[in-house]
């Protein structure tokens, strides 16, 4: 039976519970029991499926009118809340995840990045940003992957991603940065993280080992011109061996990833991007996605130290590091401040997430889930995250789509948490 409108838990407007409800009466007779029994469904709920191409699958499967995609995305999100309206805290952490989903929803395929402290005319698409919040949210639907196409669809970007290539950085002409730019390991890898292409994989895998230094690390540039390594693209190059099984050509790599992480060289950012939590949110997907393989665990115990001493901090101060390098800058006549990695929502959202990826739950958590909630914008999103960096310049790149697709990531994954423990 659905409930009427206020009805639910406090957290939600009558407004959002009406909408919710009206959509899921209006919903064919024994149209539910066939959703929520279909395959879709099911991959939908491992989190396989976006929202939109899971109601467009299943209105397929079903026969039904192109008009019951919306009426179906509208009963996902009724099932969440009832899902999570088990608990008055669930419940309100529902609240902020489906304002955030509604912000994702209307600006699906624009989720653009900002250059800091530019002229606003510096806002660029770039496929990168766009490969994360794939990750975060398994809804195509949000992307685009085509400079030139107005129109693109889900079917494109799939059959795009189904062949494995190198990805250059900017989905059109670079901004910020020389007239050219080379294709990234980066991006490449997070494409190959985001999606599993059918064709090509091993061919990309051989050409980033091709493109090793001296000491067998991968750089970041497919340009001899640019010899850069960066121990976050590093951690993602890694996963992505590891996750189509080259695990063994990649241990030069790992060993570096290792040696950085127990010597803290991360603490002010690294060339590309700008916080610790960036490095602690890609290795933890590495440990957690890789069970079994005891070389990456023996990294669990000093990662999970590490994110110990993060939690709750909310105020960075210059590392030693940093302040030796303003003091020699200095006596050379040159100008240079020390950097302080500023702890803005993507990098809460980051820690949050490592934590839970983790099995983790350090003092100081609790503290950061009220301080992301608390971040929200009035319009669903959250405040600008910065998601990398210039590597020269050290302006930092930011982006609302990102951190708003994980921080409604690690909300969520909160708030089943607070559902599991009440039927315990």
């Amino acid at each position: 039976m659905v409930p009427p409108p206020g009805s639910l838990s406090v957290g939600f407007s009558n407004n959002w519970v009406y909408y919710i409800t009206a959509g899921l009466a209006s919903l064919p007779e024994g149209m539910i029991h066939h959703i929520i029994t279909s395959k879709e469904w099911e991959a939908l709920e491992r989190g396989e499926l976006g929202e939109t191409e899971a109601a467009q699958r299943i209105v397929a499967s079903l026969n039904l009118q192109s008009e019951h995609v919306h009426k179906l995305k509208t009963f996902f999100y009724q099932t969440a809340v009832f899902n999570l309206g088990i608990s008055p805290q669930a419940t309100n952490l529902g609240s902020h995840i489906l304002q955030g989903k509604a912000w994702l929803r209307h600006n699906a395929r624009r989720l653009l990045n900002q250059i800091e402290g530019l002229e606003a005319s510096r806002i660029f698409e770039d496929t990168f940003s766009q490969f994360l919040v794939m990750e975060a949210t398994k809804d195509i639907s949000l992307l685009h992957l085509h400079p030139y196409e107005s129109a693109e669809t889900n079917y494109d970007i799939r059959n795009t991603m189904d062949l494995a290539k190198q990805w250059n950085y900017f989905l059109g002409k670079p901004v910020g940065t020389t007239k050219s730019f080379p294709a990234d390991v980066d991006s490449t890898a997070y494409s190959m993280l985001a999606f599993t292409p059918r064709v090509g994989v091993d061919n990309v895998l051989d050409s980033m080992l091709a493109n090793r230094n001296r000491d067998s690390l991968v750089q970041t540039y497919w340009d001899p011109t640019r010899p850069r390594v960066d121990v976050c693209v590093l951690t993602n190059v890694t996963r992505a061996f590891y996750k189509y099984n080259r695990s063994a050509d990649i241990q030069e790599s790992l060993a570096h990833v290792e040696e950085a992480l127990k010597a803290g060289t991360y603490m002010s950012g690294t060339r590309h991007y700008c916080t610790a939590e960036v490095f602690f949110f890609f290795l933890s997907q590495l440990i957690a996605d890789h069970p079994y393989a005891p070389e990456v665990q023996r990294l669990r115990v000093p990662l999970a130290k590490a994110l110990a001493g993060r939690m709750g901090v909310y105020e960075n101060e210059a590392t030693q590091a940093e302040l030796d390098l303003a003091e020699a800058s200095r006596v050379k006549g040159e100008k240079y401040e020390a950097y302080v990695p500023e702890v803005d929502s993507l990098a809460i959202a980051y820690r949050i997430i490592a934590c839970q990826s983790l099995g983790l739950r350090p003092r100081g958590i609790e503290q950061d889930i009220e301080r992301l909630v608390s971040l929200q914008c009035e319009n669903g999103s959250w405040p600008l995250g910065w998601v990398c960096r210039y590597g020269r310049t050290k302006l930092r790149i930011g982006s609302h789509g990102v951190v708003t697709a994980y921080a409604i990531k690690a909300l969520g994954t909160e708030a089943a948490k607070m559902s599991a423990q009440v039927y315990m």
